[in-house]
């Protein structure tokens, strides 16, 4: 029989954005702030910050009977428009007062995207604080002052004065650190899995995490991560190549007993777009759909 060679002009089959990598980064809602030494009486007097516990006449967390110890952790987070944290004191070696401290800063969001200048490294800041002090024995008084930051730094100064002390009006200085997570991340169109890799600093560096999770594409403006351990299920919203969400962690940092750093903003960068239609893989649906030309293949036939 006459063999019958044919040549296929073209073939259509379908191709698959099978993954890629990400950057992934964060910004912490919780400063950090770090002891203040004063002088009230003749006598030297350090102040330390915890978690705020939402009561201002009981012990912060966590309070050792035995030892006369109070762990803390620095943070001072917000709520609402305000601030809070938890202090207590040292003089002589003793705890000598401890209570609650709220602030509230000016001028806080010059680009209105919903996280404080003071807490983006990118941003120089020179903010006006007032608040207010309340003791565990009844007593309070007004706080005003500064807090500064230059662009480019985690580290900032705070300079305050804590008004109405049994030892008049007293000054207190330190540095505070807005908090930053850093990492990058790998996915799969496959099976539609996650893995992420990620460290938090503040005045320095911690341990490196990772996050293995699946997520869901919603459209292609929309992605969802299902939630894991201290991660809940979030949904994460994209502006050309990044995707943004404020997550709410059940805990932020796992080197204290209780939850706190808990409230961040998170963006994700895609630079991946197989098919150029400006449309980052992560999220394009489209791509598991579109066709690539394949080679001349021959068909014989007998």
């Amino acid at each position: 029989m006459k063999k019958l060679i044919l040549a296929s002009m073209l073939c259509l089959a379908p191709t698959l954005a099978a993954g890629g990598t990400l950057t992934v980064s964060g910004k912490s809602y919780s400063l950090m702030l770090n002891d203040a030494v004063v002088y009230m009486g003749g006598n030297q007097v350090r102040f330390y910050f915890t978690t705020y516990d939402g009561n201002r006449y009981t012990y912060p967390y966590y309070y050792d009977a035995t030892k006369q110890m109070i762990y803390r952790n620095y943070e001072l987070k917000k709520l609402g428009n305000t601030y809070y944290t938890d202090y207590y004191c040292v003089r002589n070696g003793m705890i000598s007062d401890i209570g609650e401290i709220s602030f509230t800063l000016g001028s806080i969001d010059s680009d209105n995207n919903g996280i404080d200048d003071i807490c983006e490294i990118n941003k120089s800041v020179n903010v006006t604080v007032t608040g207010n002090w309340y003791s565990i024995d009844g007593s309070s008084g007004a706080i005003s002052g500064t807090m500064i930051k230059n662009s480019g730094s985690q580290q900032g100064y705070y300079s305050l004065f804590v008004k109405g002390t049994f030892a008049g009006d007293i000054p207190a200085t330190g540095d505070f650190y807005s908090g930053i997570l850093s990492g990058d991340a790998s996915y799969s169109r496959m099976n539609y899995s996650i893995t992420i890799n990620y460290t938090i600093t503040y005045s320095e560096q911690g341990a490196s995490n990772q996050l293995q999770t699946f997520y869901e594409v919603i459209d292609s403006d929309t992605v969802k991560i299902i939630g894991r351990d201290e991660v809940p299920t979030t949904i994460l919203v994209r502006y050309g190549n990044n995707y943004y969400a404020t997550v709410e962690l059940s805990d932020g940092n796992l080197g204290t007993f209780w939850p706190d750093y808990q409230k961040w903003y998170y963006v994700i960068t895609d630079n991946n777009d197989i098919d150029r239609d400006g449309i980052p893989d992560l999220s394009d649906k489209e791509d598991n759909r579109k066709k690539v030309n394949l080679p001349f293949l021959p068909l014989v036939l007998e």
